[in-house]
């Protein structure tokens, strides 16, 4: 025989927040709200631990809605059986736990009972109110007024304590609508357990798990156990990223579930997903897993988040910075020949052959070991034109052709030497052209692997961007960017292929050095730092910085506190206001490079 399940939605501004809300937090919330669950005659929520009272018989009162789950067929007896394992779970001293709270116990309940799952309008709020600046500092607040009083507290005492806390939210409310520092929260609060928040949705059951998937796009979920060390030490890197890449601020982004495999029906859904060990992850795109990962590594946990978001929603900073893959690249000449009707045409230009490469590269390194910088730069320029020809790519990115890394190396030592050593317009053209030169080696993507894993070519060719991007003029410098930008750019195509086929991304991979990477992000950050008035070095080293970043296995430990310590937000931040980050009024103009700017600071600085 079934059973009607219904949920008991309360809201817990009593109607503040959907008068006041759109006024201060800039978006309408209709609710604050608090959920139970109402089956076999019991109401069951969670606050300080699981409770069971009759219908509307609890601390909240009346309820302000009740909802139709459906009906049950699993028997009263087993439900019990169930709420006493999960009591493991959800208990008292979770207070400061922010994967507990009311609605995900609500929902969790709902779906071994039913297979559903409560509205997402009630599941949204943490990330919907509570993101906000006033929902933050309101907190406090609204946790104390959904939380159980403590046993034995008179009924005139928890009234007044109601009373006050309602005051308090009204009293922060009028605060901050007069525009006040911050709200006035100094009411005490009656102690309690969990918190409206849950970066996180805790599952006990199957049925919850599959509802999980079914609503949301891109999906994170860790298989933990309690008797497990590893598990206990990747769990806050796993709830920091939930905040970091849950949804909020209008922004999209991935849901979060934690599954104890020990609680509840955590071994059957195990089972069924077939977890053999813990800590184990699985990555899902709607509803299809796409990754796995097993064991506690902190850097490939986050990259293979960050891939499921970049795969997810296109739009997002990572995806942006992605589709600038395609390297910088100086253009050949026009190929359009004019007809005798006067009309234009385009002729196919002419590949070159490895015959005449071979002649041309001796004859090349030849007169850049005897010419001055200041006359070779039309050489050079026939280089830079050469390398856009995939004849050419084909030739010098091959195993058997060792002289193309000599004429690389060649020339970025001579220009390393004209950087260091300017003395002429001459010189300067020649820097231009031997960094243009540099950037167009990236349009073969086998010859930029070679150029990069060089021990010859690579320090070389640090030093040129180092200098350059710190050259007084500013086409050098535009040059030195965009050639930044495919080393990034070239690294970062790596990683994601890495993570794509579950190798991982590894800190000694082809390509990886610590070293290298930390002194090209310093170099770059020093760079946008001194840039006051050129938007189009701030537009590459703003995307060049992103992609260094992004997916970095060294982000955590190494570069995230380097970016803190140099305070990069900030000089980000300083290029859109004018002052002494940058000279014109109201900062750069390009309203695609003020939002890139914005994307990496907030989302990879912060």
């Amino acid at each position: 025989m079934s059973s009607p399940v219904k949920l008991y939605v309360y809201d817990l501004s009593n109607g503040m927040a959907r008068s006041l809300s759109r006024q201060l937090t800039g978006r309408q919330i209709n609710g604050i709200w608090h959920t139970s669950v109402v089956v076999f005659g019991k109401e069951i929520f969670y606050g300080q631990g699981i409770n069971i009272t009759g219908p509307a018989q609890s601390h909240h009162g009346q309820p302000l809605q009740i909802l139709d789950m459906g009906e049950t067929g699993i028997d009263e007896e087993t439900f019990h059986e169930y709420l006493d394992e999960i009591k493991e779970h959800y208990t008292a001293d979770k207070e400061s736990d922010t994967d507990f709270n009311c609605n995900s116990f609500t929902n969790d309940v709902v779906g071994f009972l039913t297979g559903g799952s409560i509205p997402e309008f009630i599941k949204d709020l943490p990330s919907d109110f509570l993101s906000t600046p006033f929902g933050a500092a309101l907190r406090p607040t609204i946790d104390a007024m959904f939380r159980r009083p403590v046993a034995g507290q008179a009924p005139a005492a928890l009234q007044q304590a109601d009373s006050q806390l309602g005051a308090s939210l009204l009293q922060s409310i009028a605060d901050q609508a007069q525009g006040a520092s911050s709200p006035s929260l100094s009411v005490s609060h009656p102690q309690g357990t969990s918190s409206i928040t849950a970066p996180m949705h805790v599952i006990t059951n199957p049925a919850s798990f599959n509802s999980f998937l079914k609503s949301h796009r891109a999906a994170a979920a860790f298989f933990t156990s309690q008797t497990c060390p590893p598990c206990r030490m990747i769990e806050p890197i796993f709830e920091r990223l939930a905040e970091e890449k849950g949804p909020h601020d209008g922004r999209q982004g991935a849901a979060f579930a934690k599954i104890d495999i020990d609680v509840g029906l955590g071994r059957s859904l195990a089972a069924q997903w077939n977890i053999r060990a813990t800590p184990t992850f699985y990555f899902f795109l709607n509803g299809e897993k796409k990754a796995e990962l097993k064991g506690a590594d902190a850097a490939e946990l986050r990259s293979q988040i960050d891939l499921l978001i970049y795969e997810a929603y296109p739009h997002q900073i990572s995806t942006t910075i992605s589709k600038n893959f395609a390297p910088y690249l100086k253009a050949r000449f026009s190929s359009a020949k004019v007809l005798p009707n006067g009309t234009t045409a385009s002729a196919p230009l002419v590949s070159s052959t490895p015959a005449m490469l071979t002649t041309w590269i001796s004859a090349t390194a030849a007169l850049i070991g005897v010419l001055p910088a200041d006359v070779l730069f039309p050489l050079i320029d026939m280089w830079r034109l050469s390398f856009l020809d995939p004849a050419t790519g084909s030739w010098a990115s091959a195993p058997s052709t060792s002289q193309c890394g000599g004429l690389i190396s060649a020339v970025a030592s001579k220009t390393l030497e004209a950087l260091q050593n300017e003395s002429s317009k001459g010189t300067r053209n020649y820097i231009l052209t031997a960094l243009r030169m540099l950037c167009n080696t990236f349009s073969n993507t086998a010859l930029a692997r070679k150029t990069l894993t060089d021990v010859t070519i690579r320090p070389t060719l640090t030093s040129v961007v180092v200098q350059g991007l710190l050259h007084e003029d500013a086409p050098v410098r535009t040059a030195a960017a965009s050639l930044t930008f495919n080393v990034g750019a070239w690294l970062q195509s790596g990683r994601i292929e890495a993570v794509r086929t579950g190798k991982g991304i590894q800190p000694d991979a082809i390509g990886e050095d610590e070293d290298w990477e930390i002194e090209l992000i310093s170099a770059i950050i020093e760079a946008i730092g001194r840039e006051t008035g050129n938007e189009e070095v701030v537009h590459r080293l703003t995307a060049a910085l992103a992609v260094f970043l992004r997916l970095s296995p060294r982000y955590d430990d190494q570069l995230k506190p380097l970016l803190d310590v140099l305070q990069v937000q900030d000089t980000l931040k300083n290029k859109l206001r004018k002052g002494d980050g940058w000279e014109g009024e109201g900062g750069v103009r390009k309203k695609e490079l003020r939002l890139l700017i914005a994307e990496v600071a907030d989302k990879l600085c912060a």
